[in-house]
């Protein structure tokens, strides 16, 4: 055969094979055509959601390729496809850059050894602002390597949605693939109920979402997962980057009192996963919230704090709850609601606590248990004369001290005895050299007193303080 007839019968076959390839692909099984579609949603704290959803093709025996569609937030990096006898060549699906770091963002970025933490202000022009307590920082796009985000700006997640192919190789008959993917803009929120004078304690987990999901199973994952997002963090580039998804570290632990409607807790390593019992609807313009679990606090304490501050004012001091967890499970740090009965007191954020790890919360700024510092007495003593010689030009430094006195008042006109927990720290560079009556507790150089004040009376504290200085 003739060179040139070979060169066109290869350059045909690869023609044919093309042409078979793309009609395939242009014959695709559409096996789910709604972003809506799914079976099974797990939500993640901070804004993620695992999706997974089982529909049933009928091959052929040959290569075909199957069509899925997906809410435009999915990270198509994470989809994957399996079925038993079902093989997968090739994934296909529509780019679409979307940055994992939005305007808002709590996060922290490593450039080099280095790791800058803040706000995130801008994104534009390849560089990334962050606001750095009172600071602006100003970082190249480029030379960030990794982003750990702490808190996520809960924007609304993009309408639309991305197309996923897949082709795929099974013997003929019906076959059952699960797909599953893992998409941002949703996710779980935890949220309490505590009643004050019972302990008595409710977790609620409410459920955000990026598509109507109408009938789902749900389940939702305590701790902090650690993603690597192959891809780019900021939008617009390729690279690796990873992106850590920060929340309160959970004890390994298990079994609580819980709402009949949600199992006890899975252990998936640090992370916790309570799966609830009865399908869910969950639209993309509504929060959903569901019980968790019921379990209770201890409240070894109600006391009313103070720091000394302002001299001569009378400054109310904080009324507040001192808790342990009773609960077997970790509780996720969130908002606590507390009660007095039926009645609303006020509202804290609850810090993530372990079995048997304790807390405080705020109920209130008390009007009538209120903190008085005055500064009664001030004198300065010099120790040493300071000394000029006029022919040398030279000079000794003197030496002063000076000794001041406060007297902290704590007045209760509340028609109950109150317990008081009083903080004093001295002026700066000063020691504390007498103290009525003793403190009990020092904390480095700040003194603690917890004191019984009784109904319509007041308590005082005596400390004097001394600073030795040049002069």
């Amino acid at each position: 055969m003739q060179p040139r007839w070979i060169l066109l019968l290869l350059v045909s076959v690869l023609v044919t094979s093309a042409a078979m390839g793309a009609s395939v692909r242009d014959r695709a099984i559409p096996v789910a055509d709604r972003p809506s579609e799914a079976d099974r949603v797990v939500f993640y704290q901070n804004g993620l959601v695992a999706v997974n959803l089982d529909r049933t093709f009928v091959s052929d025996g040959s290569e075909q390729v199957l069509r899925f569609t997906v809410p435009a937030s999915t990270i198509l990096d994470s989809v994957r496809l399996s079925g038993d006898g079902v093989v997968v060549r090739e994934f296909r699906s529509s780019l679409q850059p979307r940055a994992i770091v939005a305007e808002g963002d709590a996060v922290t970025a490593r450039v080099g050894d280095q790791t800058f933490s803040g706000h995130v202000l801008s994104l534009r022009g390849g560089q990334l602002l962050l606001q750095v307590r009172n600071d602006t920082v100003v970082l190249q796009q480029e030379a960030v390597t990794a982003i750990t985000i702490h808190g996520v700006r809960r924007a609304e997640a993009p309408e639309g949605s991305a197309q996923v192919q897949v082709a795929v190789k099974a013997p003929a008959g019906n076959r059952t693939v699960r797909l599953s993917y893992v998409a941002q803009g949703a996710g779980w929120t935890p949220s309490y109920a505590l009643d004050v004078k019972t302990g008595a304690l409710t977790l609620f987990a409410s459920l955000t979402a990026i598509a109507d999901w109408r009938g789902i199973q749900v389940a939702v994952v305590s701790g902090s997962p650690h993603v690597v997002y192959e891809g780019d963090v900021f939008g617009g580039r390729g690279g690796g980057y990873e992106m850590r998804l920060a929340t309160a570290p959970m004890a390994q632990t298990a079994g609580a009192s819980y709402d009949t409607a949600f199992s006890p807790a899975q252990q998936m390593g640090d992370l916790h996963r309570y799966t609830y019992a009865h399908r869910v609807t969950v639209e993309r313009d509504e929060l959903v919230r569901l019980p968790l679990l019921a379990g209770r606090l201890d409240v070894l304490r109600h006391y009313y704090e103070g720091h000394a501050g302002a001299h001569d004012q009378l400054t109310p001091l904080a009324e507040r709850y001192h808790v342990r967890s009773a609960v077997k499970d970790p509780l996720p740090a969130g908002t606590v609601r507390l009660y007095d009965g039926d009645d609303w007191l006020a509202s804290d954020r609850l810090p993530a606590l372990a079995p048997g790890e304790e807390g405080n919360l705020t109920a209130s700024m008390s009007a009538q248990v209120k903190l008085q510092v005055r500064h009664v007495g001030h004198e300065t003593q010099t120790l040493r004369e300071r000394k000029c010689s006029e022919e040398h030009y030279k000079c000794i430094s003197g030496q002063a001290r000076d000794t001041d006195r406060f007297t902290l008042t704590v007045r209760n006109h509340k028609q109950e005895p109150v317990e008081v927990r009083l903080h004093f720290s001295p002026p700066h560079d000063a020691k504390v050299v007498r103290v009525e009556p003793q403190p009990d507790e020092r904390r480095g150089a700040t003194l603690v007193w917890d004191e019984r004040v009784a109904a319509g009376k007041e308590a005082q504290f005596r400390v004097t303080t001394e600073r030795t200085y040049e002069t």
